[in-house]
Parts: C-alpha cells; structure tokens; sequence
C-alpha cells in the first residue's frame, strides 16, 4: 500500500513548503521583468534587444521542463527542487554583475531558465505522490496562489528599491531569499517525505497500463498544446510589458507604471482561491472550466482595445482582470491536465510538457509584442491579444466538444 500524508500537520506543512519554494522561484523569475523598463530608460538599449533576455529564460525554461518533467519521474523530485533553487539564485547574483552586456545577461537569465524548470514537474510529483486525490485538488490552487504573491512582492518592493539603491539591488534581495527557502526545503521535507515513495516510471509502467487510459483527450494533444501556448503568449506577454505600456501610453515614471503591476497578481490572489470552486461548479469538466475563462479574458481585453486606452484606471482595471482570466485558465491546465492525461505515474512529464508549451508560448510573446509596439503601437498590441484570447477559447472549446462526444472523459 502506497504511504500518503494523511493528518492535518503534515499536509499543512508539505502545502507552506511548496508555496514557499514557488514563491521563491518566482521572485528569482519575474524581476527582470519587473524593472525592465527602469532598465530600458538607465541603460538606454532598445525594448526589443531588451526582450531577448527574458526570452533566453522563456526559451530555456521551456526545453528545461521537458527535461526536469523526465528526469522527476526517475530520481529524486525533492533534490531537483533544491538544486534548481540554488542555481537560480546563483544566476541573480551574477546578472547585475555582467550588465550591460545583452548577450551576457541573456545567456546567465537562460541558465536562469534552465534551473527554474528543475521546479514545477517534481513539485507536482511530491504532491501527487504525498497527497490523497481530493486534498491534491483542493491544495495545489492554494499553492499557485505563491505566484501572484511573488509577483505583488517583486512589483511593490522593486520601485523602492530602484528609488533607494537602483535596479541591480532588486536581483540580490531575491538571491538571498531564494537561498534561505532552498537550505529550508532541503531540511525540513527529509524527515516530512522519508516515508513517501516516488517510484520509478519503469517500476509503474504496468500499473500504468493497468489504468484507463484517456486516450481520447491524449489524441487532442496537439490542440491542447496549442491552446496552452496561446495563453503563455497572453500571460507572459501582458505581464512583462503592461509597466512599459502604462509608462509609454500614459506618461508617467517608470516606478509608477511598475507599480500599476501590482493589480495583475491581486486578480491573480483571487482567482487562485476560487478556481477549484469553479471547477466544481463546472461539474469538474476541466476544459468547459478553461473557456470560460478564455471567454473572460477576450471580453476584458476586447473592452480594453475600445475604451481602456483613454484611462490609466480603466486599463489597468482591464489588463488585471482580462490576466485573472489567464490565471484561472494557468491553474486549470497545470494542476488538473497532466493526470487527466497520463496518470499519476507519469504526472511529472506531463507536467514538464504543458508547461513547456507555455513557455513556448511566452518565448514569442516578449519579442513579438516588443517588436509590435514599436513598429504599429500600442493599439495594434491590444488588438493582437484580443486575437490570442479567441484563438484560445476556439481551440479549448473544440476540445471540449470533443470530448464530451466521448463521454464526458474531460472530466477530473
């Protein structure tokens, strides 16, 4: 019988440490982006030779979580978990130091890439493997909610410290806080986890087997796949450019538009909290869950083309819900896809493999909405992601019809 973490304590903590450990990642992940357009205006570069450092990480993350996704199946999850937190902070202490050589700092924020990817898969393998089903639903959103926590900590504590000491200060903060929530993984989940088994993907090959397979939402992986990719073109995209778009459209300091990114990951708070309702409400079908959220996102960002441009209150309420939407749909597709997939022996591959078509997508979205914006503006931008939002709830919602022709197996 497979040993599960069952009293309340254990379960809390095991929930504290993975929020903690992808809040931490996230911190060493998301600062660039953060001060990107103080960096832009103190170092003088274009936006698009800019972009080409955050899309070496989006590049290399996106490869790496293929790699981690496999090798989180077969060797320790919880060792690959501190070792790409370690490097990653290793990699923040350095970009400040080889500024401002763009193709330096891109090729350590790529190694950046690479180390962060050793994080989710095995994250998702401890939790699949430690928990039982339902506390594995219900938990993992909790745990997502690190991501918007980090990013209202980088975009809230970042103009202080570039008032204060400058951009550079932003990547050592982050640096020692990463350290410090690695070293504590590393000790407190050797004696939490001593009685979990992760078992090696050959060793569950006939359990695997021996389970129903999807096989109808494994044949719409290519859509899947596509889908997913246009929301990392939209999620990252907006993130990474709305401080520039706000400073650019609306004429205010760079702290001020950085600033404004604070109301993306409240939405974000909230959105995290409520997806697993949703999905109940939803009657657990996981891609009906996933449009709607599409659908939200195409409205928000359809008003935003109209009217938000005209107001920096009305563009940035827009952007935050519009990126809620996208939240929603990120929590959907990489808490509850990989098993619906492949099961469990397996989740850490297939979780490595929706996130690396996220970043697939985040790839191209930094330079292209760069390269958008300074040849057509900012009005051909928005369009773009109107465009991205419906081609997304298109592809789920064939999915979705797909596979209630086949009995309702969208179902987690």
């Amino acid at each position: 019988m497979t040993y599960k973490l069952t009293d309340k304590k254990s379960i809390r903590l095991l929930t504290v440490l993975g929020w903690m450990i992808y809040f931490s990642s996230y911190i060493t992940r998301l600062n660039f982006g953060a001060i990107l357009v103080e960096f832009i205006q103190s170092e003088g570069v274009m936006k698009s030779a800019a972009s080409a450092i955050t899309t070496a990480l989006f590049i290399t993350y996106g490869v790496g979580q293929l790699v981690s996704g496999f090798l989180g199946d077969r060797i320790s999850p919880r060792l690959l978990i501190f070792s790409g937190l370690l490097i990653a902070s290793f990699c923040n202490v350095i970009m400040p130091l080889v500024s401002p050589s763009i193709p330096a700092m891109a090729v350590v924020w790529g190694v950046n890439g690479m180390a962060q990817a050793m994080m989710w898969p095995p994250l998702v393998k401890i939790c699949a493997s430690s928990l039982r089903g339902e506390d594995y639903n219900r938990l993992m959103p909790v745990i997502g909610t690190s991501c918007a926590a980090a990013t209202i900590a980088v975009y809230l504590i970042s103009p202080l410290v570039i008032s204060f000491s400058g951009w550079k200060l932003v990547f050592y903060i982050a640096a020692a806080v990463a350290t410090v929530a690695a070293f504590l993984w590393f000790v407190v989940t050797a004696p939490l986890l001593k009685n979990i088994s992760f078992v090696p993907a050959k060793l569950e090959e006939k359990k695997e087997k021996e389970m129903t397979a999807n096989k109808a939402a494994w044949k719409l992986l290519p859509i899947i796949l596509l889908s997913i990719a246009m929301l990392g073109i939209l999620r990252d995209g907006i993130t990474t450019w709305m401080p520039t778009f706000i400073s650019e459209t609306f004429k205010v300091e760079s702290t001020v538009s950085i600033l404004t990114g604070v109301a993306i990951p409240a939405t974000h708070m909230f959105i995290g909290l409520t997806t697993y309702k949703v999905l109940v409400a939803m009657k657990r079908d996981a891609f009906a869950a996933i449009a709607l959220y599409f659908a939200i996102t195409t409205g928000f960002l359809l008003l935003l083309w109209i009217s938000g441009t005209n107001s920096m209150v009305l563009s940035t309420l827009f952007i935050a819900l519009g990126s809620g939407g996208l939240h929603g749909i990120n929590s959907l597709q990489t808490y509850y896809l990989p098993e619906l997939l492949g099961g469990t022996g397996k989740i850490s591959f297939y979780a490595g493999l929706i996130n690396s078509a996220t970043y697939v997508g985040s790839a191209l979205s930094t330079y292209l909405f760069a390269v958008i914006s300074e040849v057509h503006g900012w009005d051909a931008t928005i369009i773009s992601w109107v465009i991205f939002a419906a081609l997304g709830l298109l592809l789920t919602t064939i999915c979705m019809v797909s596979l209630r022709k086949n009995g309702n197996v969208g179902r987690v």
